[in-house]
């Protein structure tokens, strides 16, 4: 039996999914379909824990990424695209903190994701990985 996150995952592609060809860009939530609305709340329990638990710490977030079956990607500093579903991948972006800025996290969605799942869905997905990437074993 499926968890009731993957059942209701599943759910949401079938109902969504129209076969529309993957984009070739990375874009926000505020992207998404009504995304602007709930951006801040998202970023700030996605992107913004992520900052929190890894701060500068590039090589356990890479660490943490890797065990969950992560791609390195060319975006920001360190990123990891992680496949959800056929045709719903997640970029997780770090770029890393200066003098004057701290590192920042961003998820990420490829500018197809609406031909997929609902602005929701990837609301719950993003959430998902934040809490998988912060517990990973090894992470301390």
């Amino acid at each position: 039996m499926l968890p009731t996150f993957n059942a209701a995952l599943l759910l949401y592609y079938f109902n969504t999914a129209d076969g529309a060809p993957m984009g070739e860009k990375w874009i926000s939530f505020t992207e998404l379909p009504d995304g602007r609305f709930y951006t801040q709340a998202f970023q700030g329990y996605s992107g913004n824990e992520l900052a929190r638990k890894f701060q500068d710490d590039l090589e356990t977030y890479k660490l943490a990424a890797e065990k969950l079956g992560g791609r390195p990607q060319p975006l920001g500093d360190l990123s990891f695209e992680f496949q959800a579903l056929p045709r719903v991948p997640v970029l997780v972006a770090c770029w890393r903190g200066d003098d004057e800025f701290p590192s920042s996290f961003k998820i990420l969605f490829n500018s197809s994701a609406s031909h997929y799942l609902p602005t929701d869905a990837y609301a719950i997905l993003g959430s998902h990985i934040t809490r998988r990437l912060i517990s990973a074993p090894s992470v301390s």
